[in-house]
């Protein structure tokens, strides 16, 4: 009676430890697969970037500092806050010929 006993609880504890490993395999794999909305965002990332990088360039080359530079978009975040990043970068490039 108690081997029978042990036996059903060893079955219960592997059946239960294979449950989680399965799902936790799969959701895993869930994870990885790309859906559209990621494929989506990670386009609009790489196009984002591919505007702000000549900005940056030049936004350095006229603030002469990185500190200073990222301290004008950290201004103007705050100013006019849910804009794209190359919208800022713009602005303060702007704002830096203008004098202001």
């Amino acid at each position: 009676m108690n081997s029978i006993v042990g036996i059903a609880i060893v079955i219960v504890v592997g059946v239960a430890i294979a449950f989680f490993y399965l799902a936790s395999t799969n959701s895993r794999q869930r994870n990885r697969r790309p859906t559209l909305r990621n494929l989506v965002n990670w386009f609009e990332r790489r196009v984002e970037d591919a505007k702000c990088a000549p900005l940056r360039k030049e936004l350095l080359k006229l603030a002469r500092s990185q500190a200073r530079a990222e301290r004008l978009i950290a201004v103007e975040k705050l100013r006019n806050p849910g804009k794209p990043e190359h919208q800022y970068l713009e602005k303060v490039i702007y704002d830096f010929k203008r004098g202001r």
